[in-house]
Protein backbone atom coordinates (compact mmCIF):
# COMPACT_ATOMS: atom_id res chain seq x y z
CA UNK A 1 0.00 0.00 0.00
CA UNK A 2 1.41 3.33 -0.74
CA UNK A 3 1.37 6.28 1.42
CA UNK A 4 -1.17 8.66 1.10
CA UNK A 5 -2.01 12.13 2.66
CA UNK A 6 -5.15 12.69 4.70
CA UNK A 7 -5.09 15.50 6.60
CA UNK A 8 -3.05 18.84 7.37
CA UNK A 9 -3.48 21.40 10.23
CA UNK A 10 -1.42 23.86 11.69
CA UNK A 11 -1.66 26.57 14.46
CA UNK A 12 0.54 29.44 16.25
CA UNK A 13 0.50 31.29 19.47
CA UNK A 14 0.20 34.66 17.49
CA UNK A 15 3.59 35.90 19.06
CA UNK A 16 2.66 35.45 22.78
CA UNK A 17 4.06 33.45 24.93
CA UNK A 18 1.96 30.53 25.94
CA UNK A 19 2.12 27.88 28.43
CA UNK A 20 0.24 24.87 25.68
CA UNK A 21 -1.12 25.63 21.87
CA UNK A 22 -4.03 23.31 21.41
CA UNK A 23 -5.71 22.87 17.88
CA UNK A 24 -8.21 20.62 16.28
CA UNK A 25 -7.13 17.89 14.07
CA UNK A 26 -9.45 15.21 12.37
CA UNK A 27 -8.15 12.13 11.38
CA UNK A 28 -10.50 10.43 8.33
CA UNK A 29 -11.08 6.43 8.04
CA UNK A 30 -7.98 4.43 6.42
CA UNK A 31 -5.91 1.65 7.08
CA UNK A 32 -2.05 1.67 8.92
CA UNK A 33 -2.84 5.41 10.40
CA UNK A 34 -0.26 7.55 11.79
CA UNK A 35 -0.31 11.19 12.79
CA UNK A 36 3.12 13.18 12.44
CA UNK A 37 3.12 16.97 14.57
CA UNK A 38 6.37 19.51 14.10
CA UNK A 39 6.79 21.90 16.37
CA UNK A 40 8.73 25.37 16.45
CA UNK A 41 9.30 26.74 19.50
CA UNK A 42 11.67 29.70 21.15
CA UNK A 43 13.54 29.32 24.14
CA UNK A 44 11.45 26.60 25.31
CA UNK A 45 11.58 22.88 24.59
CA UNK A 46 7.97 20.80 24.12
CA UNK A 47 8.02 18.76 26.48
CA UNK A 48 4.56 16.87 25.72
CA UNK A 49 2.13 16.56 22.73
CA UNK A 50 -0.94 14.54 22.97
CA UNK A 51 -3.73 13.87 20.35
CA UNK A 52 -7.39 13.30 22.25
CA UNK A 53 -5.54 12.92 25.63
CA UNK A 54 -3.22 10.28 24.05
CA UNK A 55 0.71 10.95 24.39
CA UNK A 56 2.45 11.12 21.17
CA UNK A 57 6.18 9.97 21.00
CA UNK A 58 8.94 12.56 20.06
CA UNK A 59 10.73 10.78 16.78
CA UNK A 60 13.51 13.77 16.96
CA UNK A 61 14.52 17.12 18.04
CA UNK A 62 16.84 19.44 17.15
CA UNK A 63 18.14 22.67 19.00
CA UNK A 64 20.09 25.79 17.43
CA UNK A 65 20.62 29.18 20.05
CA UNK A 66 17.39 29.74 21.20
CA UNK A 67 15.31 27.72 18.26
CA UNK A 68 13.98 24.32 18.32
CA UNK A 69 12.24 22.07 16.12
CA UNK A 70 10.96 18.44 16.65
CA UNK A 71 8.73 15.85 14.97
CA UNK A 72 6.20 13.56 17.18
CA UNK A 73 4.16 10.85 16.66
CA UNK A 74 1.10 8.33 16.87
CA UNK A 75 0.68 5.26 15.61
CA UNK A 76 -2.88 4.08 14.51
CA UNK A 77 -4.37 7.85 16.21
CA UNK A 78 -8.71 7.22 16.58
CA UNK A 79 -10.97 8.02 13.66
CA UNK A 80 -12.63 11.51 14.09
CA UNK A 81 -11.57 14.87 15.21
CA UNK A 82 -9.33 15.95 18.55
CA UNK A 83 -7.40 18.25 19.87
CA UNK A 84 -3.71 18.19 19.61
CA UNK A 85 -2.38 19.68 22.80
CA UNK A 86 1.69 20.95 22.62
CA UNK A 87 2.86 21.71 26.50
CA UNK A 88 5.76 23.13 27.75
CA UNK A 89 8.06 23.68 31.01
CA UNK A 90 7.88 27.56 31.01
CA UNK A 91 5.19 29.80 28.53
CA UNK A 92 7.12 30.29 24.79
CA UNK A 93 6.05 31.44 21.32
CA UNK A 94 5.33 28.22 19.61
CA UNK A 95 3.53 27.09 16.51
CA UNK A 96 2.79 23.64 15.35
CA UNK A 97 1.28 21.59 12.39
CA UNK A 98 0.15 18.14 11.44
CA UNK A 99 0.08 15.59 9.10
CA UNK A 100 -1.88 12.39 9.17
CA UNK A 101 -0.74 9.70 6.97
CA UNK A 102 -2.32 6.21 5.48
CA UNK A 103 -0.23 2.84 4.54
CA UNK A 104 2.27 3.50 6.91
CA UNK A 105 3.91 0.16 8.41
CA UNK A 106 2.01 0.29 12.10
CA UNK A 107 5.25 -2.27 13.08
CA UNK A 108 8.56 0.09 12.48
CA UNK A 109 7.03 3.55 10.80
CA UNK A 110 10.05 5.09 10.58
CA UNK A 111 13.60 4.76 9.28
CA UNK A 112 16.74 6.88 10.18
CA UNK A 113 16.63 10.04 11.10
CA UNK A 114 18.60 13.34 10.21
CA UNK A 115 18.92 16.75 11.47
CA UNK A 116 20.41 19.74 10.37
CA UNK A 117 21.20 23.34 11.69
CA UNK A 118 22.59 26.98 10.93
CA UNK A 119 22.46 30.62 10.49
CA UNK A 120 21.61 30.99 6.25
CA UNK A 121 18.91 31.49 3.33
CA UNK A 122 18.96 27.92 2.55
CA UNK A 123 18.32 25.27 5.28
CA UNK A 124 18.63 21.57 4.33
CA UNK A 125 19.30 18.15 5.22
CA UNK A 126 19.74 14.90 3.61
CA UNK A 127 18.13 11.60 4.47
CA UNK A 128 19.05 7.82 3.53
CA UNK A 129 15.73 6.66 2.36
CA UNK A 130 14.19 4.33 -0.40
CA UNK A 131 11.77 3.73 -3.06
CA UNK A 132 8.50 3.98 -1.65
CA UNK A 133 9.29 5.72 1.39
CA UNK A 134 8.42 9.13 2.31
CA UNK A 135 10.53 11.48 3.88
CA UNK A 136 9.16 14.29 6.25
CA UNK A 137 10.64 17.39 7.66
CA UNK A 138 9.99 19.88 10.26
CA UNK A 139 11.84 23.21 9.30
CA UNK A 140 11.98 26.08 11.82
CA UNK A 141 13.47 29.49 12.26
CA UNK A 142 13.14 32.57 14.19
CA UNK A 143 11.51 35.35 13.12
CA UNK A 144 8.94 35.86 10.44
CA UNK A 145 10.62 35.52 6.66
CA UNK A 146 9.72 34.74 3.66
CA UNK A 147 9.86 30.62 3.41
CA UNK A 148 9.87 28.68 0.20
CA UNK A 149 9.65 24.75 -0.15
CA UNK A 150 12.52 23.39 -2.05
CA UNK A 151 12.25 21.61 -5.34
CA UNK A 152 10.62 18.37 -5.78
CA UNK A 153 8.99 18.81 -2.00
CA UNK A 154 5.47 18.84 -1.65
CA UNK A 155 4.83 21.54 1.11
CA UNK A 156 2.15 20.65 4.02
CA UNK A 157 2.92 23.88 6.29
CA UNK A 158 4.34 27.04 6.28
CA UNK A 159 3.27 29.37 9.30
CA UNK A 160 4.69 31.95 11.71
CA UNK A 161 3.63 33.26 14.75
CA UNK A 162 4.15 36.96 13.72
CA UNK A 163 7.11 38.19 16.21
CA UNK A 164 8.17 34.63 17.60
CA UNK A 165 9.19 31.71 15.37
CA UNK A 166 7.97 30.01 12.34
CA UNK A 167 7.45 26.76 11.06
CA UNK A 168 7.24 24.92 7.74
CA UNK A 169 7.16 21.17 6.76
CA UNK A 170 7.07 19.00 4.07
CA UNK A 171 7.38 15.68 2.04
CA UNK A 172 9.07 13.81 -0.72
CA UNK A 173 8.98 10.78 -2.41
CA UNK A 174 11.63 8.31 -1.55
CA UNK A 175 15.14 7.55 -2.92
CA UNK A 176 18.59 6.44 -1.91
CA UNK A 177 19.25 9.56 -0.68
CA UNK A 178 16.81 13.12 -0.22
CA UNK A 179 17.60 16.57 0.29
CA UNK A 180 15.09 18.00 1.91
CA UNK A 181 15.45 22.30 1.53
CA UNK A 182 13.77 25.45 2.03
CA UNK A 183 14.87 28.77 0.91
CA UNK A 184 14.48 32.38 3.70
CA UNK A 185 14.01 35.66 3.04
CA UNK A 186 16.32 36.92 4.79
CA UNK A 187 18.74 34.94 6.54
CA UNK A 188 17.67 33.48 10.06
CA UNK A 189 19.01 31.11 12.71
CA UNK A 190 17.33 27.86 11.79
CA UNK A 191 16.95 24.17 13.09
CA UNK A 192 15.71 21.10 10.38
CA UNK A 193 14.54 17.77 11.42
CA UNK A 194 13.70 14.86 9.30
CA UNK A 195 13.02 10.89 8.88
CA UNK A 196 11.47 8.80 5.92
CA UNK A 197 7.96 7.11 6.87
CA UNK A 198 8.01 3.29 5.47
CA UNK A 199 5.23 1.46 3.76
CA UNK A 200 3.18 -0.76 5.20
CA UNK A 201 4.21 -4.35 4.02
CA UNK A 202 2.42 -6.34 0.77
CA UNK A 203 -0.63 -8.22 2.35
CA UNK A 204 -0.15 -11.70 2.45
CA UNK A 205 -3.09 -14.31 3.25
CA UNK A 206 -2.85 -15.57 6.39
CA UNK A 207 -2.08 -19.39 5.03
CA UNK A 208 1.08 -18.06 3.23
CA UNK A 209 2.16 -15.80 6.10
CA UNK A 210 2.32 -18.83 9.02
CA UNK A 211 2.79 -21.67 6.29
CA UNK A 212 6.15 -21.98 4.23
CA UNK A 213 6.07 -23.80 1.06
CA UNK A 214 7.23 -27.88 1.21
CA UNK A 215 9.83 -28.70 -0.57
CA UNK A 216 8.84 -30.34 -4.11
CA UNK A 217 10.44 -32.77 -5.90
CA UNK A 218 10.26 -32.46 -9.89
CA UNK A 219 10.77 -35.35 -11.96
CA UNK A 220 11.89 -34.59 -15.73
Amino acid sequence: MAIAVDAVSAADSGGANVASLTWSHTVAAGNERILIVGVSVVVETAATVTYGGTALTKKTALQNVDIEASLWFLVAPPVGAADIVVTFSAAARVVGGATSYTGVDPTTPWGTAATASGTSTAPSVTVTSAANELPVDAMACKGDPVITVGAGQTQRWNRSSGSGPSLAGSEEPGAASVVLSWSLNPSKVWALVAAPLKPSPPFLPPLLRAVPFPNVLLRL
